[in-house]
């Protein structure tokens, strides 16, 4: 299983290939066979399956940043 890191602050991201595999095996096995089979920790593995049965979808979510102290008036100058 390769990882993707977009920083060095951010953990590594299982990436969507590997994901889908992880929804497909889940229907036929446990989270911790799925885990041994993948190498992906069980939490990460109940994680991404728990998000497809409430989401329907692996895909990531998009984050909200930090918000914006500064106001419109003070970004103009």
């Amino acid at each position: 299983m390769e990882t993707e890191t977009t920083s060095s602050q951010e953990k590594p991201r299982v990436p969507l290939e590997d994901k889908k595999e992880i929804v497909q095996m889940r229907n036929g096995q446990t989270g911790p066979q799925v885990s041994k089979n993948l190498g992906i920790p069980i939490s990460t593995c109940n994680a991404i399956y728990k998000r497809y049965l409430e989401t329907g979808s692996v895909d990531n979510v998009k984050q909200t940043g930090r918000l914006c102290q500064v106001s419109q008036e003070e970004e103009k100058m």
